[in-house]
């Protein structure tokens, strides 16, 4: 007799995000402290906002990877939050000199960290690992349909205008998600046109990084990096926003 449960019961349909952190290995082979003390630092406070706002979202970390899910809501919006959530993840170690790359799918799985398995996590690391290459997250067709339907459903929210400010469609034909741009500013923002206070010190970043990189595959994903941050400026870099710090 099988003791084992049926997976069906086990599993549950969930968006999932698999991240990887690159570079990461390296910096702890060359002993760079600084740059492995502000990915963990990070992390650890993304660990705090998500006990704070009652875990709707599960978060692993496999020493370089990060995994996340979040069950589907009737309304979409779980969707919504977690593209924000990466997004926020991203962004916020790019600002720390980390790039990462990674996949967000729908599809079954069992997560309660720190334990996760299943078909998505399978799915999820196949796209990171084999397809992304590039300092990209890839959004599978499903999730940007659930997307979408989010927008569609919000009246001032159109949902041409959520997805050109969400997404970007690359060279291959694969979507993945925009990290800057209107619809996200992060702490780093400040009042002002985009081109100031978002693209010019991300270019920095990147050129710094080029500057001191000679490894021909490192430079390859440096570059593309830079060539998204030019076609995000070209989109947004004169809009305006204002930053409220009182």
């Amino acid at each position: 007799m099988n003791d084992f449960p049926d997976p069906k019961n086990v599993y549950e349909k969930r968006i999932v995000a698999f991240l990887d952190i690159l570079g990461f290995e390296n910096l702890v082979k060359t002993g760079k402290v600084q740059e492995i003390l502000a990915v963990t630092t990070d992390l650890e406070e993304r660990f705090s906002t998500l006990e704070k706002l009652g875990k709707p979202i599960e978060l692993s970390v496999f020493s370089d990877s990060i995994f996340l899910s979040d069950r589907i809501s009737g309304d979409g919006f779980s969707v919504i939050r977690l593209i924000e959530y990466v997004r926020h993840i991203a962004a916020g170690l790019f600002w720390k000199g980390i790039l990462c790359r990674g996949g967000i799918l729908i599809d079954q799985v069992y997560h309660k960290n720190p334990i996760a398995f299943g078909p998505a996590l399978i799915k999820a690391h196949y796209m990171e690992n084999k397809i992304a290459v590039y300092p990209r997250i890839l959004a599978e067709p499903d999730v940007i349909t659930h997307f979408l339907n989010y927008a569609n459903s919000r009246a001032k929210l159109t949902a041409s205008a959520g997805k050109n400010g969400t997404f970007r469609t690359d060279f291959d034909g694969m979507e993945y998600l925009e990290l800057f741009g209107p619809n996200h500013l992060g702490k780093h923002a400040d009042s002002g046109l985009l081109t100031d206070t978002i693209y010019r010190p991300a270019w920095n970043i990147i050129s710094k990084k080029l500057s001191e990189c000679d490894d021909t595959r490192v430079r390859q994903k440096l570059v593309w990096f830079k060539n998204y941050l030019d076609a995000s400026e070209k989109d947004f870099g004169n809009c305006r926003i204002t930053v409220n710090k009182h």
